[in-house]
């Protein structure tokens, strides 16, 4: 006995059955995860690029500060 993906309790006969199951809801959860990641990774690095911009433009001159 086991709840399936929608919350009903459901009996499965063997572990492969529950496998079956789960596994389109888990592939889904996976690939969310996968765009969350990414997206976060990719803020991540245009910021990097933002703060590489500006100390090459402060090296450079182009940028005076104070």
């Amino acid at each position: 006995m086991l709840f399936d993906a929608d919350g009903v309790l459901k009996q499965y006969a063997t572990p492969e059955a529950i496998l079956q199951e789960f596994y389109t809801n888990r592939l889904d959860v996976y690939n969310k995860r996968k765009a969350y990641l990414e997206g976060m990774l990719d803020a991540e690095a245009r910021k990097l690029s933002n703060q590489a911009k500006f100390i090459l433009e402060k090296i450079e001159g182009k940028i005076v500060i104070g």
